[in-house]
């Protein structure tokens, strides 16, 4: 599909008044580039008419653009088009037809520490040769590499500053003493009062005299090169980053560190790499069996309030402590594991109140409180009433085994029992007395004939 301008006046207009929106809107610069090259194709596709689109022509152009482009595409158009209608149309959303892409969860593809080696020393071009050496030993993505300019770098604390990175977000990241080697001689090469990656267009020894950095697009197509006369698959400049990420949690770099380090707003997408990592270990559920079993969850709290500890605080702390246990046993996170985790302390009381709250799901009076007499060294002991005697037995199980004898009880939602619907319902005497008139039965009679027999 055609991303050029289209030469329509009243389609100018608008898109003019689309890149203010976005301009203003403090957006990211390829995000400003990623909606405005949207509007631009839809624009073209109906000929400039874009203020009322239906939701067949929608469903037209999204298909038609899926058959020639990934769902990425497809969600930045979507995207962009809802931005569009909301700020520059001011219409409404909600009449326009709603697209859902897959959810998918991949894991990078990163490079070995030979393998980067390799891949720096096939990299001709000086230029491009210490630009991807500097993104790997500091992890950086490829937008923060080129920003890079010489008041970034703070050799006395052997730092480097990543201003406006991903979120708008500035971070400190380690600097290498090799790295900061590299970069002197580097700039000693073509001596850019501003940029440590001056643009290639006038050569290194007029680089001085340019005022761009390097093209994305030129170091994109470099890494290309390299990968395929290398014959590596599916490496791109953000595989360098990928790779550093799991190269330092192989080395023992603590996760939260390295959270600070990759600027990762959640532990989670740092935990990622520890599917990568070199050193996997068998015994998974045996530590993760050690680390719950060694925290001591007490339910019951002060009469002063409802919580014993801020829950989200609590599920912030909980889940870095059994992240960091995963790390340091060499374990890996579930690469879907979800990435909002609930540590729930809300206080459900005792007896009658706690069967309430637990009863959404649960069978009401499966169990009572009361009836659970020892909770130790994983097993559980409980009071039960056997079905044919009737007497009151105990039994003594793991306490694995004992959720499992609870789930057997629970009721998918929106069920009900069969006993507990409808006039079987033991608050339906009145509808069951109007049955039996309706239907002319006599229950005392059946009764009778059942008994008398015995007698």
């Amino acid at each position: 599909m055609n991303t050029t301008m289209l030469q329509n006046p009243n389609f100018g207009k608008l898109y003019q008044k689309h890149l203010k929106c976005l301009k203003l809107g403090g957006l990211q610069p390829k995000t400003i580039d990623a909606y405005a090259r949207a509007i631009r194709r839809i624009g073209n596709y109906f000929d400039g008419n874009v203020g009322d689109l239906s939701s067949d022509q929608l469903l037209d152009y999204f298909t038609e653009l899926l058959d020639t482009h990934s769902w990425s595409a497809v969600k930045l158009d979507l995207y962009g088009l809802k931005f569009f209608y909301s700020e520059v149309l001011r219409k409404p959303w909600d009449n326009i037809l709603l697209i859902k892409p897959p959810k998918a969860s991949r894991i990078p593809d990163i490079l070995s520490v030979e393998q980067a080696g390799r891949l720096f020393a096939a990299t001709s071009i000086l230029s491009y040769k210490v630009f991807f050496f500097t993104c790997y030993s500091m992890g950086l993505r490829l937008g923060e590499g080129i920003r890079l300019t010489v008041d970034d770098i703070d050799a006395g604390n052997m730092r480097v500053h990543i201003r406006d990175a991903k979120g708008n977000k500035d971070r400190l990241v380690p600097l290498p003493n090799k790295t900061l080697q590299l970069l002197r001689e580097f700039w000693a090469v073509h001596q850019h009062p501003r940029f440590l990656f001056p643009s290639r267009k006038r050569g290194l020894k007029n680089a001085h005299l340019v005022d761009l950095p390097l093209d994305r697009g030129g170091i994109q197509t470099a890494m290309q090169g390299v990968v395929r006369h290398l014959g590596l698959k599916r490496i791109t400049c953000h595989s360098l980053r990928h790779s550093y990420a799991t190269h330092m949690l192989e080395a023992g770099v603590d996760l939260l560190e390295l959270q600070q380090i990759l600027g990762h707003v959640s532990i989670l997408t740092t935990a990622r790499y520890t599917h990568l990592t070199a050193t996997t270990a068998n015994n998974t559920r045996t530590v993760v069996n050690s680390v719950a079993n060694s925290l001591d969850i007490n339910w019951r709290n002060k009469k002063s309030g409802n919580y014993l500890f801020c829950h989200k605080a609590l599920a912030n702390v909980f889940r870095a402590k059994l992240l960091q246990s995963l790390v340091e046993n060499k374990l890996p996170v579930p690469y879907d594991c979800p990435k909002q985790w609930v540590v729930d302390c809300k206080d459900a009381g005792n007896g009658e109140k706690a069967l309430i709250y637990l009863g959404r799901y649960l069978y009401r009076g499966v169990i009572r409180e009361k009836d659970i007499l020892h909770s130790q060294n994983g097993m559980i002991t409980f009071r039960y009433r056997h079905a044919k005697s009737g007497e009151d037995r105990t039994r003594t199980v793991k306490g694995e085994y004992f959720l499992y004898l609870l789930t057997l009880h629970v009721l998918p939602r929106r069920f009900r029992r069969a006993r507990s619907y409808g006039f079987l319902h033991a608050g339906s005497k009145k509808l069951i007395r109007l049955l039996q008139l309706v239907l002319r039965v006599k229950p005392w009679r059946s009764l009778m004939r059942t008994i008398k027999p015995s007698l």
